[in-house]
């Protein structure tokens, strides 16, 4: 079912979400009438189009190949849907994902961390070192985002090799059918990304890439994503395309500055000076703007205690503030945490004596 509505409403995706959205899930919107779909989407006929009987055989084949290829398929009512692309209106009806485990448990991996870089195809030394070393610092300092690209040349594979090099899972979005790879010059490297992250698309089976399904694409590198970071890029380039999404949909933009006069980078230097994209200066721009913590590794094993007796989201809390701040006493962390007195003794004890923070002589607590 999820293969066949996923074709009827790829190019109506706005339809397909509040279709699926008023029945509740798919199952319900195949026991509906082929009139009762219409009235519901505002599209005449697209009920007989979707509930033809010749095309659900069909999908129902398709279907048997992504389970034997041991891929997801993910519509916007499972809990494996990226709650960030969910918020936007025009985010895929229908997700196909094939990775090392669910997408949900990638994301979560990643302390849902996710950020995209992106960035022009015809990349120079200057831009994929800058585009290396972002990746690097964020490993280097203790933190583990998810790395979201297109697998595109120049930029995009830079961002993906770089954080397989530095142990961190990356995510790439194709413009195409998950049964294939663009640009094919990258195969060897979709195999690596698929063992440490994953490949997602909305494209079915059998789709081709072209210009305009690489457009498309671009809305959910910016949607999946809670920043994207511009590398290096013209003025006409694709990713201004990710970047103008991104604005739409309320997330952070980043642009790495370059040279006066570098076609290359007058894309760049163009968004920070219109104030479309912050500039970024240094490895603690995107954990300081974010807010991030950079010891939330991994995803927590349930509720379970420490051993100290405090709860894993307990723990999370008091250091989502610390990153967010500079020495507090132990009232004002109170204040800002929203924790109890108690909670945030022991969690200072342990957290001390794990060496993730520090004490001054005034009493007060920082991130170490």
């Amino acid at each position: 079912m999820l293969c066949r509505f996923s074709k009827v409403f790829l190019w109506k995706v706005t339809a397909g979400n509040i279709l699926l959205e008023s029945a509740g899930s798919i199952e319900n919107v195949f026991s509906m009438s082929g009139s009762e779909i219409d009235s519901s989407t505002g599209v005449l006929g697209i009920g007989a189009e979707l509930l033809d009987r010749e095309k659900l055989h069909d999908a129902q084949e398709e279907a048997e190949w992504y389970k034997e290829h041991k891929v997801q398929v993910i519509d916007r009512s499972s809990e494996d849907y990226p709650k960030l692309l969910k918020e936007c209106a025009d985010g895929p009806c229908v997700l196909y994902f094939r990775g090392a485990c669910s997408l949900g448990e990638l994301i979560e991996e990643c302390g849902e961390n996710v950020v995209a870089i992106v960035g022009t195809r015809l990349a120079t030394s200057y831009g994929i070192e800058a585009c290396g070393d972002i990746v690097a610092s964020l490993a280097c300092q203790g933190y583990n985002p998810l790395i979201v690209s297109g697998l595109a040349r120049g930029i995009d594979i830079a961002a993906h090799r770089a954080a397989l090099d530095n142990g961190l899972k990356t995510l790439a979005i194709l413009p195409c059918g998950i049964d294939s790879v663009y640009p094919l010059a990258h195969r060897a490297d979709a195999v690596r990304i698929v063992e440490h992250g994953g490949i997602l698309t909305e494209f079915p089976r059998g789709e081709v890439p072209k210009r305009l399904n690489l457009l498309k694409r671009n809305r959910i590198i910016a949607g999946i994503s809670e920043a994207v970071i511009v590398g290096e890029t013209r003025m006409a380039g694709g990713s201004m395309s990710t970047v103008k999404c991104a604005n739409s949909y309320g997330r952070d933009v980043f642009a790495v500055p370059g040279r006066l006069g570098d076609a290359n980078s007058c894309g760049c230097n163009y968004l920070i000076s219109k104030n479309i994209a912050a500039i970024y200066l240094d490895s603690s721009t995107i954990p300081r703007e974010l807010g991030w913590s950079r010891f939330a590794s991994g995803p927590s094993t349930g509720d379970s205690t420490s051993l100290f007796g405090v709860s894993p989201s307990c723990m999370k809390k008091l250091l989502l503030t610390l990153s967010a701040v500079r020495f507090r006493s132990v009232d004002d962390l109170v204040r800002l945490s929203g924790l109890q007195f108690e909670e945030v003794m022991v969690a200072l004890v342990e957290l001390e004596a794990d060496n993730k923070i520090r004490r001054n002589s005034s009493g007060e607590y920082a991130l170490c």
